[in-house]
């Protein structure tokens, strides 16, 4: 994979997401299909959900090596990174952290992995409410990925309504992962990240 600060190795995901593509992963052929039919003119929200060692990481890793990185207007945030970037300004210079946020979200692609992962005080949850309710508005021209562990019933109970109807609007594409954690199958595990030169 060419050297791209906006490819998954640049964006300073681990070494095992730096060769990652939408070719190497086995999901669901139709889930597959609605991916790809998505990509044709992404906008929105992209959101999977499901549980952990499913695959949605990866497939994070493969839009940004495969897609966005040459769009060069991307950002990759894990749930703890994005509310520590926004936090840090604000905390230096006590203003106002929806500068910081709304200077994040002019991006055209933003992924967001890990939606649920932080200590969700409620400073982190208005952060989070903020960002969405951003991207939610300029859904006709940006998109947005994210992926999280959490029911649908589980985002509303930790944030609240809007926000859950916001993130599962039915503007977007929602993908539930339900099978099983395939990282704790080995032999599965060498099937799903494949290696070869294509």
């Amino acid at each position: 994979m060419e050297n791209n600060r906006f490819s998954a190795k640049g964006m300073g995901m681990g070494s095992s997401f730096w060769d990652a593509s939408l070719s190497h992963l086995k999901f669901p052929q139709e889930y597959m299909d609605q991916i790809l039919e998505w990509m044709k003119d992404p906008k929105n929200f992209l959101v999977l959900y499901g549980g952990v060692g499913t695959g949605k990481t990866y497939l994070c890793a493969a839009l940004l090596n495969d897609y966005f990185a040459k769009t060069k207007d991307v950002r990759y945030f894990r749930c703890n990174e994005l509310v520590s970037k926004v936090k840090a300004p604000f905390e230096c210079s006590n203003g106002n952290y929806e500068a910081e946020l709304s200077r994040i979200c002019e991006s055209k692609f933003i992924v967001l992995d890990d939606l649920g992962v932080t200590q969700n005080t409620l400073w982190q949850r208005e952060i989070l409410l903020t960002f969405v309710d951003k991207r939610n508005a300029d859904g006709p021209t940006k998109a947005t990925v994210i992926t999280t562990n959490l029911k649908p019933s589980e985002i509303e109970a930790i944030y609240d309504k809007r926000f859950r109807s916001r993130v599962f609007s039915s503007n977007n594409l929602i993908l539930h992962c339900d099978w099983e954690d395939r990282r704790m199958n080995l032999d599965w595990e060498k099937d799903f990240y494949k290696h070869e030169t294509f």
